[in-house]
């Protein structure tokens, strides 16, 4: 699902990123490190991947996103 960061929280070793993606938003918890080297900011345009219990988060090149 493509989408928009619309919330990012560092905190330690992890991250909360909630990426807005019609039709609701999802949260994932992924590492500080991954968010430093990805560059996300808030208002990003990414893809989530959703497998079983897992969500990956891939950094977008700036593009509209309507959420």
């Amino acid at each position: 699902m493509v989408g928009k960061i619309v919330s990012l929280r560092v905190e330690g070793l992890f991250a909360e990123v909630v990426v807005a993606a019609e039709p609701s938003h999802i949260t994932a918890i992924i590492a500080a490190s991954a968010v430093r080297e990805m560059q996300l900011q808030k208002g990003d345009s990414v893809a989530t991947f959703i497998k079983s219990t897992d969500v990956m988060i891939e950094r977008l090149p700036n593009q509209t996103v309507s959420s």
